[in-house]
């Protein structure tokens, strides 16, 4: 048996270098990118929900049993501000804007709760 190092060079030494075709990118479907395509900045722009949940203040978490949707966060919509801290949560999408008093995520039983910025 061989590598999976040795089997990957095996696959590229018989790989042919095709010529770079230039098109219109209505006319691409079924080609292959000839190089990499990066972007010169993350997209989109913010911290964004990974995963539909529900969103309460890390100070909170474990403060109440129930937590009373204020609102609902969509993506591509502006965000929210929670404004019960206590008691309130916001239900969130998955890639909407993470919020003003959010960064990251850790999920508990049942729900997500966002970690403040520090």
């Amino acid at each position: 048996m061989i590598s999976v190092e040795d089997a990957e060079q095996i696959i590229f030494d018989s790989l042919e270098t095709l010529a770079a075709v230039y098109l219109p990118l209505a006319a691409v479907h079924g080609h292959v990118l000839r190089q990499p395509v990066k972007a010169d900045r993350d997209l989109p722009p913010f911290d964004r929900v990974t995963m539909d949940g529900v969103a309460i203040a890390a100070d909170a978490s474990g403060a109440a049993t129930n937590y009373r949707i204020e609102s609902v966060q969509p993506a591509g919509a502006e965000p929210v501000e929670l404004t019960n801290l206590a008691g309130g949560c916001i239900q969130v999408m998955t890639g909407a804007v993470g919020g003003a008093i959010t960064r990251s995520v850790k999920i508990g039983p049942g729900r997500a709760v966002f970690v403040s910025r520090s």
